[in-house]
């Protein structure tokens, strides 16, 4: 490996999303076009690779309002990496990242080309259930909540931590589709993860099988939420307000006494309601 400067003109650099943000931000590209100078441009962090493609992995931004502004061959500063491998490329683009934090969105991305296991866990958990990561509709956000479900169960049975993740996400699907935001909220998923979670240490506690039925959990809360996943959530977030439970403890209650309004199957032991 090895760094060079160099100018080179705008029209040779390229962009390779493996190792950069997911997109671009449009307020940071407004406030680069009404600032515009050329002098304080600052260097761009290129990487050479061996079929001669100049990626960017550090000044997209500027890059993009330059090609706006200047001739296409416009020659910008350049520090040029060569002989990284495309994981290093990830790695670096993250480094260069941490004085001034990327989306975590395009930084889950990168992890995802670095072939980071727990984003490949989250990431496949999430196509298996039919969500892509992301902003846009059908998409999840919450990335933190995903990797803290995944990592909460990773210290029980080897597959528990990716099998909570599944059941997690697989129930608000059920219940409510893809269709709602408010299904995959941060605040959503992470209190199914701990009641699931709850669920599973006391069966490994007390040697006993509830016999837990997800589906009819999902037929429950799609039944007994009228308003949807939004409605669910404001109503709880006022329960919560109201007294000093916290949000999570709220949701979780209602989970327990929706699961066991339902006729028929084993119902689950009051022990296991959150106070």
């Amino acid at each position: 490996m090895a760094v060079r400067r160099k100018r080179i003109p705008a029209d040779q650099l390229t962009v390779d999303n493996r190792v950069q943000r997911h997109q671009l931000n449009e307020s940071t590209l407004a406030e680069i076009r009404e600032n515009y100078n050329r002098g304080a441009l600052q260097t761009l962090q290129v990487s050479e690779r061996p079929d001669g493609t100049l990626a960017i992995l550090d000044g997209w931004h500027r890059w993009k309002v330059v090609t706006e502004k200047e001739a296409e061959d416009y020659p910008l500063d350049c520090q040029v990496h060569t002989g990284l491998s495309l994981a290093q490329e990830a790695a670096l683009f993250r480094q260069l990242n941490k004085q001034k934090p990327a989306n975590k969105i395009d930084l889950f991305y990168v992890r995802v080309t670095q072939q980071d296991p727990v984003a490949l866990a989250v990431m496949t958990i999430a196509n298996e259930n039919g969500w892509t990561i992301g902003t846009a509709k059908g998409e999840i956000a919450a990335v933190d909540a995903l990797e803290t479900i995944l990592k909460h169960g990773a210290g029980a049975e080897p597959e528990y931590g990716p099998a909570l993740l599944h059941n997690t996400i697989y129930l608000v699907t059920k219940a409510w589709g893809h269709d709602e935001p408010k299904t995959v909220d941060k605040n959503i998923l992470s209190a199914v993860g701990q009641f699931f979670a709850d669920l599973d240490k006391y069966e490994a506690k007390n040697n006993v099988d509830l016999q837990f039925d997800v589906d009819r959990l999902a037929k429950n809360l799609a039944s007994y939420t009228k308003n949807g996943p939004g409605g669910w959530l404001a109503g709880c977030r006022g329960i919560a307000d109201g007294t000093s439970k916290t949000l999570r403890k709220v949701l979780m209650g209602e989970l327990f006494d929706m699961y066991n309004k339902g006729k028929g199957g084993r119902k689950l032991p009051k022990i296991l309601r959150p106070l």
